[in-house]
């Protein structure tokens, strides 16, 4: 008996041993990982530093090209018609907005995950104030690309730039009240507190664009792909967004006062505490879109497509009625709410009547 104790006070014994070496052979592995990911972060962060820097000598190289290029276009311009650039110079500013490519920026020991360039926005702005014809900035923008263009709080009111390419583009606070965009590519592109008042939009693609907090009162957005962007609080107050694609987009607490979405698209749009008084919805698709805490005070809704939108209560088609919503005769005839489980956490939805 008394062996047999021995034996398992040992065996006890050497198990512990064993388990406190593994632990401590653990731990020891561990610590040369950590030490090994922590050498590699540092370097993947060095390296990103030293290409930030290389890409910025390698911009600040082509600054005396766009300096060039300035004295080529006044030199051209006082000998010639002021409106118009000849094709070998509008070559020039082309091949230049291609190797104006976005960058990398370095702020102190940090570096920004968006690449822009400062000089394609530079070289836009300068462009805009030549009061070019129509016709030449066509050539111009259809030829050039201005896609990440670093305009943070540029001044581009009024200017002519359709078709323009500022893809990924920052446009944070800028001034583009009555910019003309028709047709431009914006996808990406943020636009973030920026005044876009009575701004034509039409046609453009606003894919994914960030236009929250924006002036956009009084804008012309028909026809304008405006697919998962972000308009959270944009003042939309009398926009016209006749045929506009906003499927996806974000609407959270924005103002659609006397705005025109008649043909809209607006499949799955959240648009929880919108204001849509007065708001034109006439054959809007309106499927699946979250209308939570939205104001549909006046609002026009016929011809709509309300299937499976998400309200605020069981009551809210009375609440229509209370509202003064035109078309609301039809509505109570052809739908109803009924409360919904699908995520596991109830709530109202829109439904067809049988």
């Amino acid at each position: 008996m008394h062996s047999r104790f021995r034996f398992f006070s040992g065996l006890l014994a050497g198990v512990c041993l064993g388990g406190i070496v593994v632990f401590v052979w653990f731990k020891n592995i561990q610590r040369k990982y950590d030490h090994l990911l922590a050498t590699a972060q540092q370097q993947e962060r060095s390296i990103a530093v030293l290409e930030a820097i290389i890409d910025s000598i390698q911009q600040q190289s082509y600054s005396g090209l766009l300096n060039q290029l300035v004295e080529v276009i006044d030199a051209e311009r006082r000998q010639g018609q002021s409106t118009i650039l000849k094709a070998e110079t509008i070559s020039r500013i082309a091949s230049l907005s291609y190797a104006f490519r976005p960058v990398i920026h370095r702020e102190g020991d940090s570096v920004s995950t968006r690449k822009l360039s400062k000089e394609r926005g530079q070289l836009l702005l300068f462009l805009s104030g030549l009061e070019l014809d129509t016709a030449t900035l066509q050539r111009i923008f259809t030829r050039s690309s201005f896609a990440g263009s670093d305009l943070q709080g540029a001044d581009l009111h009024g200017a002519s730039l359709q078709g323009v390419d500022l893809t990924g583009a920052d446009l944070s606070n800028a001034k583009l009240n009555g910019v003309n965009l028709t047709g431009a590519h914006l996808a990406r592109a943020t636009f973030w507190g920026s005044n876009l008042h009575q701004a034509i939009l039409t046609h453009a693609d606003l894919t994914g664009a960030n236009l929250s907090w924006c002036d956009i009162n009084n804008a012309h957005l028909e026809k304008a792909i405006l697919t998962e962007a972000d308009l959270t609080s944009a003042q939309l107050r009398g926009a016209d967004l006749h045929d506009a694609n906003l499927q996806w987009v974000e609407l959270g607490g924005a103002f659609l006062n006397s705005a025109n979405l008649d043909s809209a698209d607006m499949f799955r749009a959240s648009c929880k505490r919108t204001q849509f008084e007065k708001t034109i919805l006439t054959r809007a698709n309106l499927n699946l879109a979250d209308l939570t805490e939205a104001n549909m005070t006046e609002a026009v809704l016929i011809d709509a497509n309300l299937l499976e939108v998400v309200v605020g209560g069981e009551n809210w088609i009375q609440q229509l009625r209370e509202w003064h919503v035109v078309g609301i005769d039809e509505i109570e005839k052809a739908y109803k709410v009924v409360t919904s489980n699908t995520t596991g956490k109830p709530f109202f939805q829109v439904k067809k009547k049988p």
